[in-house]
């Protein structure tokens, strides 16, 4: 799944449950949402494998939807000023619901081999519930809008 729904997904959790359990319940929904929701991804893993790296159009895609999230997040941190707590909160459960994809960063995106990198992006590509791309994208859209009518 892109990292904007896991963002707002982490926001959505921890706004619920502001407490450690929340904080790990964010890192749980990524799993959740990853294995169990048909979603479409850039396919990252494939093109690494066939090509040693990633494709432009697939690294532009991730960095944008990296900027969406990363802003919808600090919209959501201001909006709960002056609740410090709540507004650092809600931005540690976006962090948290995209946490797992971002250990994959080193691997493909700066080269980093190590054997457990190569472990962790196997077992997160096999377990993927990809889902073509109209179908995979309306099921994503779906999930934002209904965090944002929670968040909003």
């Amino acid at each position: 799944m892109l990292t904007t729904p896991h963002s707002l997904i982490g926001m959505v959790v921890i706004t619920r449950f502001p407490n450690f359990l929340g904080i790990i319940l964010a890192i749980v929904s990524h799993f959740l949402l990853d294995f169990f929701i048909p979603h479409w991804n850039p396919h990252l893993y494939t093109e690494f494998k066939q090509n040693k790296k990633i494709s432009s159009s697939s690294y532009k895609l991730v960095i944008l939807d990296g900027l969406i999230g990363v802003s919808l997040t600090l919209f959501f941190m201001w909006r709960l000023l002056p609740d410090v707590k709540l507004a650092f909160l809600t931005g540690l459960g976006s962090f948290m619901g995209v946490f797992p994809d971002s250990l994959e960063i080193p691997y493909y995106f700066l080269g980093y081999k190590a054997q457990w990198m190569k472990f962790y992006a196997d077992f997160s590509h096999k377990y993927q519930s990809n889902g073509v791309f109209v179908w995979g994208m309306i099921t994503q859209i779906l999930v934002v809008l209904a965090c944002l009518k929670v968040l909003l």
